[in-house]
Parts: C-alpha cells; sequence; structure tokens
C-alpha cells in the first residue's frame, strides 16, 4: 500500500514539473519577441523606456520584468530585402525614418505586440536600424545605442 502512495506521489510531482517546463517554455516565446532572429541578444528589465536595466544574459528567474529586447547581427544581405523581410515576418508597418550618419532608423508597428511607445505621435513597437555592416532590431525600440 505504501508502495502505490509513493509511485502516485512521484507521478502527480513529475506531471506538475511537467507541466511547470512547458508553462515556463510558452511564456519564454512569448516574451522573445525576437526568437526567430540569430544574433547578439538584448533584453531590457523593468521598463521600456532608457531607464531600462540592459542585460545580454537571458533573464529566466525575471522574465515577468521583460519589456523589450534586441538583437544585433551582422548585415548579410542587402539593406533593403532584410527591411522587407523583417517587416513581412512581424507583419509591420514603418511610422517614420530616421537617417544618422552611416546608419538609418525604421520605427514600425505591428499589431500583433501590445507593448507599444509614442513616438513623434506614432504607436512604435518595432525599431530596425541598418547601417553599411550591421543591423539591430528590438521591441519596442532599441535602447543603449546602436
Amino acid at each position: 500500500m505504501r508502495f502505490w502512495k509513493i509511485k502516485r506521489s512521484v507521478s502527480v510531482f513529475l506531471s506538475v514539473l511537467t507541466c511547470a517546463f512547458f508553462c515556463l517554455l510558452f511564456y519564454t516565446l512569448s516574451v522573445c519577441k525576437l526568437s526567430a532572429l540569430s544574433g547578439k541578444r538584448t533584453f531590457y528589465l523593468y521598463s521600456k523606456s532608457s531607464q531600462a536595466i540592459i542585460t545580454q544574459k537571458f533573464p529566466l528567474l525575471e522574465l515577468h520584468q521583460v519589456k523589450g529586447e534586441s538583437v544585433a547581427f551582422a548585415l548579410q544581405e542587402n539593406p533593403q530585402t532584410l527591411l522587407e523581410n523583417i517587416l513581412q515576418r512581424y507583419d509591420a508597418k514603418v511610422a517614420f525614418i530616421e537617417r544618422n550618419g552611416e546608419s538609418v532608423s525604421y520605427y514600425c508597428y505591428t499589431k500583433k505586440w501590445s507593448n507599444t511607445l509614442i513616438l513623434n505621435g506614432n504607436a512604435v513597437n518595432l525599431h530596425i536600424a541598418i547601417d553599411n555592416t550591421s543591423a539591430v532590431v528590438g521591441t519596442p525600440i532599441i535602447f543603449g545605442g546602436f
């Protein structure tokens, strides 16, 4: 009789652990909006402004505090093609563009995400910055410079 109680307890524990794992996995995927992109990943914690704590470490214990992220990578294709591919992937539209020397920043909006900022009177939740050799994609915008 005692054996069956232990077996049932272990079974319940493993079921709860499995459920917790899948909940964490799905939550992680919902937090990491740019998971389809490869590169140097940065997370913005606690604030979706320049006041955010910026870290490259995946904040597993603070997932609920992730307010944004960015991915930096070397430019592998024509900048216009990259821009079009990202806009299509996230079903986004360009709200406005800023040019600064060699880099161009595209401030965009997608209905897929609710985490938005208002910049220049536009709702923005996707920021794409491209120069001659690299690109950074961030949500809601890129913090910490490009």
